[in-house]
C-alpha cells in the first residue's frame, strides 16, 4: 500500500527537521523550498500536484503558510490521499517549546510579538486536531526537543511505530531553543 505522511505544525516547530527525517526514512518529498526557488523558500514539493503513484511520499505544511499566511484545513488533502490517491494517510504533529516557536516566528518577522506568535500556534494545534478527528488517519507526533537530545532513540521509536526499517539519522542538531531564552 502506498504510505504518505502529511508532516504538520506551527511555522518554526520542527516541521523540516521532521520532513528531513521522514525523506531519510525513505520517503519522497522536500524539506526545503528546492522544489521552488522563485517562491523564497516557502512552497513545497506538493503544493501544486499532489503525489499519484510515489510509494511513498512526505507533504509538509506550516501553519500559517508563509509568506502568504494561509490558512487551510488539511481535512481536504487527507481525504483527497485516502480516497482518490489510495494512501495510507499519516499525519505527523511537530511540536517544540511554545515560548521558543513564538519567539522564533517573531525574530523572523513571521508574527508581530510573541503574543501573536502564541494565538497562531494555538489555532494551528485547534486545526489540526479538527482535521485529524474528521478524517482519522494514523497520527504521531514529532517532538523536537526529544529528537534534539537523543535522534537515535527517538528514530528508534518513531521507526516503531510508523513499521519502518530502523535507520541512523544522519543530519546536523543543535539545540535551537536556547537562543530563546538568552542562553546561547
Amino acid at each position: 500500500m502506498k504510505h504518505a505522511i502529511i508532516v504538520a505544525g506551527p511555522e518554526r516547530s520542527g516541521t523540516r527537521l521532521a520532513t528531513e527525517w521522514c525523506i531519510q526514512a525513505g520517503f519522497d518529498g522536500v524539506a526545503t523550498a528546492e522544489a521552488r526557488p522563485e517562491f523564497g523558500g516557502f512552497s513545497q514539493k506538493w503544493d501544486n500536484e499532489l503525489p499519484a503513484d510515489e510509494p511513498r511520499v512526505v507533504i509538509r505544511r506550516s501553519f500559517p503558510y508563509h509568506p502568504d499566511r494561509k490558512w487551510c484545513m488539511i481535512d481536504e488533502l487527507i481525504k483527497e490521499l485516502q480516497e482518490v490517491r489510495g494512501y495510507d494517510v499519516t499525519v505527523m504533529e511537530t511540536f517544540r517549546h511554545d515560548f521558543c516557536v513564538a519567539s522564533s516566528q517573531a525574530k523572523n518577522n513571521y508574527v508581530a510579538g510573541v503574543m501573536h506568535g502564541l494565538v497562531d500556534i494555538a489555532k494551528t494545534r485547534a486545526m489540526i486536531a479538527d482535521s485529524v478527528s474528521l478524517t482519522s488517519p494514523n497520527y504521531v507526533e514529532f517532538e523536537y526537543e526529544s529528537f534534539i537530545r537523543d535522534s537515535g532513540e527517538y528514530t528508534f521509536h518513531l521507526c516503531y511505530r510508523l513499521g519502518l526499517k530502523q535507520f541512523t539519522f544522519d543530519g546536523d542538531l543543535y539545540n535551537g531553543n536556547m537562543k530563546h531564552y538568552g542562553l546561547r
